[in-house]
This record gives C-alpha cells, structure tokens and sequence, in this order.
C-alpha cells in the first residue's frame, strides 16, 4: 500500500535520522528540502514518487497547517494515507544536536533564526488536517561509536 508520511519538528530534532533510519529502509522516497532547496521541487518530488506507486517521507520542518496542506493534498488527490510524525525536541536540545552535527559531521549550522521562524509558524498537528494519525515521537539519539556518545556529551 502507497502512503505518504509527513515529518514536523524543529530543525536538528531527529527528523532526517528517523526518517532515514525507519521508512528508506522499506523503501519510502525520501523528500528533503536541505537537498532539493524549494518547496516546488520538494512537491514534485513527492508527486513523481506517487505517481510511480512508491511510498513518500516528506522530510521537511512543516510547522504550519498551511505548509503541511499541500502534501495532504497529494495523498487525498492519490486516495491513500497520509501519517505525521513530530519530533517534540525541545529546542535546546536541537540547538545542542545543531552544535554537534556541525563539529562532527560538518552540516551547515542552521542559525537561531531558523528556530525563531519554526517558533512563530508552529501549529501543532492534528489529524483534523487530514492526517490518518499523529505521532509524537521524543529525540533518541544514537551513535555509531562510543567516541561519538562521548564527543556528543561534552558539550
């Protein structure tokens, strides 16, 4: 069965990592806006995934109905479900996460305006915006080597 996910949540909360880890594996699209860079390409993106019968994880912050709307959209245009998962990160521990993926992975470090724009759109998901359900899910964080646990405690 086709189905479309939709991930919230501030930025460096773990949406990429549970995205990546939970639905790729099982062969969802993943649509990420950091490497498609506009919302058009990202909607695209998805469509064309729909299209070809394949799942989709829409792996974008989505703070709002509105920003969300669209790719509901697509899911009751295709008549298949749409789940959303939100990572309920506070944001000082994505601020932390957004320290440490920059030092050791060397992702470009989102700047705190970033979190004071999520701030003001942010509406928390509901399944009266279309969704089959809602998810919420708490930042868990794994690491490859107790190096990294190590260098992730530190700071």
């Amino acid at each position: 069965v086709v189905k479309l996910v939709v991930m919230v949540g501030r930025p460096a909360s773990g949406k990429s990592s549970f995205a990546k880890d939970t639905f790729v594996p099982k062969g969802y699209v993943w649509v990420n806006r950091d490497t498609l860079k506009t919302k058009q390409k990202c909607l695209k993106a998805a469509q064309d995934a729909l299209n070809q019968n394949k799942s989709v994880v829409i792996d974008n912050t989505n703070p709002s109905a509105s920003a969300r709307a669209e790719y509901l959209k697509l899911a009751k245009t295709k008549k298949i479900p749409a789940r959303c998962f939100f990572m309920t990160t506070p944001r000082q521990l994505c601020e932390h996460n957004n320290l440490f993926r920059e030092r050791v992975s060397h992702v470009p470090h989102v700047p705190s305006i970033a979190y004071n724009i999520f701030e003001s759109k942010f509406q928390e998901p509901t399944t009266a915006e279309g969704f089959v359900s809602v998810t919420k899910l708490n930042f868990i964080p794994k690491f490859s080597s107790t190096d990294l646990e190590t260098k992730y405690c530190q700071f």
